[in-house]
């Protein structure tokens, strides 16, 4: 089991819009292999050289941080980096996904030559998305070779989604113009279907308004709307190179209705993998990750299953019950949570040092102005500590410290979410609250959720028996819910003790600062200046320096503890504590598997949630220069 995980895959999903009626079929097939090729060698470079000729090139200010933290990494070895070329061992499988109607023409020309680029050892991966049921849809295909082609295709799909699966009932009391607007109506529910589906929209398009409702026209639209990247492949002029299609900001309002629905600006197709798939540019970043440590790995490996083999024992659970989910999600959340903790304890040192850094230039500054004015030369610590504190902040930006840790901790989080909800079942976590809550924000890449849906659909399920039924409820209660309620008390009382040392120190410092403020009101320690032989005293620097230097580091100290979130996340793992409590109890009293899935989903709701708002709390931290 310590052995290294495998590289996660990127499903790559392609949807496809375009004419029925082509001209030269023939030469569109040539147009869309090379669209297809400019993919595939994008991400594929993107892979293999991050800041190659098709990677994510880099600006001077960029290539400067680059420089800085190679220097910085000379002397601080263990610092991760970035680096220029991956082994082969770590670029990121592509695996493509195509989703389309089928219809004739653009549709199946787009499927055909896609699934022609998946691996003999592949599975199929084409997804079938049809505006009627099958037999009706069928009907559209007046040519035999396009019915056939149809038929092949559709043997990728065992289960294709049929919208309007109602459509004969409901088409067969109104009349023909009636039933035509339907049908118009549904292939325009298909072509939404699909962009909402997809992740890189090809669109073989001859640049006009569409001819009825659900015509391309109106699915490019939609796509672009909902942000979509759309790659457009022109009918009648196929051998140009595909364009990116975005909305027209060029200022001028189209006059007309017609002139707005086409109102698109076309730009070169993206090189960088970045720009053309921002999905696969962090997942390939997350399975090249420098800051990996397989020696840590496999402690941690190790320790995971000493203490399911030692929890699983203590309710007498089968082992063999939870080796399949353990052998396919424990490698990769290992790797998440080591990552995790790495990059969190860079983020908390980057945080904290910009802020100590400069309190010491000021500090600096301060004691060579008052108490050694001959000695110029101190003035080179203050500059030092601020360059210090430019170079750690810029490294910090640069490989994405703060981002890094959010991204493997909650895919950490989830791994384990659902390596629990899939014992008893639960294949997919239940999204309704932390869609609802925390509609209004951006959520984790999506990247992430793709990752977690391909590990669970390849792990095999055993049927939960009766005799399994009560040591699984042990182990769930046990080894998941009250766990994770001790450990949210425990991080409530840890937090609250950081917030309220916090405290002390500020009223601390703030207390000294007042009495500086007083004393230097009274003229302690000051003496008469008209006299030009008086000297100032050491007690009046003394109360200066205090007075300037003491709110500095007030406010470094205040800084640090906003940064850490002790209150709000103390009062978030405080009432996760309670909720977690309250529905073991109720966990405790289920009587069937059933019942125990209800109480299971609950918590794997509650959790999910717990953990979007973390990210989302967070997500808004960004790491800035003090002023």
């Amino acid at each position: 089991m310590s052995a290294l995980p495998a590289k996660l895959p990127y499903e790559l999903r392609i949807g496809v819009t375009g004419h029925r009626r082509l001209s030269d079929p023939d030469r569109i097939i040539t147009a869309v292999d090379k669209l297809l090729d400019q993919i595939e060698s994008t991400l594929a470079s993107a892979a293999e050289f991050p800041r190659g000729p098709t990677g994510s090139k880099h600006s001077w200010v960029q290539q400067l941080d680059s420089a800085l933290a190679r220097c910085v990494g000379l002397a601080w070895r263990s610092l991760p980096l970035n680096r220029t070329s991956i082994p082969p061992e770590q670029h990121t499988p592509l695996h493509w996904l195509v989703i389309s109607p089928l219809a004739k023409g653009a549709d199946q020309i787009v499927a055909g030559q896609v699934l022609k680029r998946i691996q003999a050892n592949d599975k199929p991966r084409l997804q079938v998305i049809t505006p009627m049921p099958l037999d009706e849809y069928r009907r559209d295909f007046t040519d035999v070779g396009d019915l056939k082609e149809f038929e092949r295709l559709l043997g990728f799909d065992r289960q294709p989604l049929v919208l309007h699966s109602e459509f004969l009932e409901r088409v067969s009391s109104l009349t023909p113009e009636q039933a035509f607007a339907a049908r118009n109506e549904a292939y325009r529910a298909a072509g939404h279907r699909v962009v909402d589906a997809c992740e890189i929209l090809i669109a073989v398009w001859n640049g006009e308004q569409a001819a009825g409702l659900g015509g391309t026209g109106d699915v490019v639209r939609y796509a672009i709307e909902q942000g979509r990247m759309v790659l457009w492949i022109d009918s009648n002029h196929p051998d140009q190179p595909a364009r990116l299609l975005l909305a027209n900001t060029r200022g001028d309002s189209p006059a007309s209705q017609e002139e707005q629905m086409l109102s698109f600006a076309d730009f070169a197709m993206p090189s960088r993998a970045k720009e053309l798939s921002p999905n696969f540019h962090q997942l390939a970043a997350y399975n090249r990750d420098s800051a990996f440590d397989s020696v840590e790995y496999s402690k941690i490996v190790e320790r995971i299953l000493d203490e399911l083999r030692r929890l699983a024992g203590n309710v007498h659970l089968p082992f063999d019950r939870i080796s399949g989910a353990i052998t396919r999600l424990l490698p990769h959340y290992a790797r998440a949570d080591q990552l995790a903790v790495r990059y969190q304890r860079l983020s908390a040192f980057a945080a904290t040092w910009l802020h100590v850094l400069a309190a010491i230039a000021v500090s600096v500054a301060v004691l060579q102005i008052l108490f050694l004015r001959q000695r110029v030369e101190l003035i080179l610590l203050e500059i030092l500590a601020m360059v210090a504190a430019v170079i750690l902040f810029r490294i910090s930006k640069n490989e994405s410290w703060h981002g890094k840790w959010l991204q493997d901790r909650h895919l950490a989080e989830q791994i384990r979410i659902r390596f629990i909800a899939s014992l008893v079942g639960l294949r997919k976590p239940t999204r309704q609250s932390t869609a609802i809550v925390h509609s209004f924000y951006r959520g984790p890449d999506t990247w992430i959720q793709n990752v977690l849906d391909s590990l669970i659909s390849e792990i095999e399920f055993d049927s939960v028996t009766s005799a399994d039924f009560v040591p699984l409820k042990r182990f769930l209660i046990d080894g998941w819910i009250l766990n994770q309620a001790e450990y949210h008390r425990t991080t409530a009382a840890r937090k609250k003790a950081a917030l309220h040392r916090a405290h002390r120190w500020g009223l601390t410092l703030f207390l000294a600062t007042l009495a500086m403020a007083t004393l230097h009101w009274l003229h302690i320690g000051q003496v008469n200046h008209m006299s030009p032989d008086t000297s100032e005293p050491w007690l009046s620097l003394l109360i200066a320096a205090a007075a300037i230097l003491l709110p500095a580091w007030g406010a470094a100290i205040h800084a640090i503890n906003t940064l850490s979130e002790n209150e709000k996340i103390a009062e978030r793992s405080h009432h996760m504590a309670s909720i977690l409590q309250s529905i073991a109890c109720r966990a405790e009293q289920s009587i069937s598997l059933d019942e125990l899935r209800v109480e299971i989903q609950r918590v794997e709701e509650v959790m999910s949630a717990e953990s979007h708002d973390w990210w989302v709390t967070l997500s808004f931290r960004n790491m800035v220069l003090p002023s």
